[in-house]
């Protein structure tokens, strides 16, 4: 896997076109971690909450239900 420093030297060789091209993707990339990151932190802040209704002795019951 290349490094920091080798897509550095790689990226100076190239047209400025491909540079701004680079750029974008770097930004989608970074855009989509984000995003993911964002969901994963909304995803569990949403588990702790529906703890107290999923898991709970009243709602044991429902546990060994077929859902197919």
């Amino acid at each position: 896997m290349a490094n920091r420093e080798q897509i550095i030297k790689r990226i100076e060789g190239l047209p400025e076109e491909l540079v701004d091209e680079i750029s974008d993707f770097v930004e989608f990339v970074a855009a989509r971690r984000a995003d993911g990151e964002f969901t994963s932190v909304v995803a569990r802040a949403q588990q702790d909450s529906m703890n107290k209704v999923w898991k709970n002795e009243e709602d044991e019951v429902w546990n060994d239900v077929s859902t197919g």
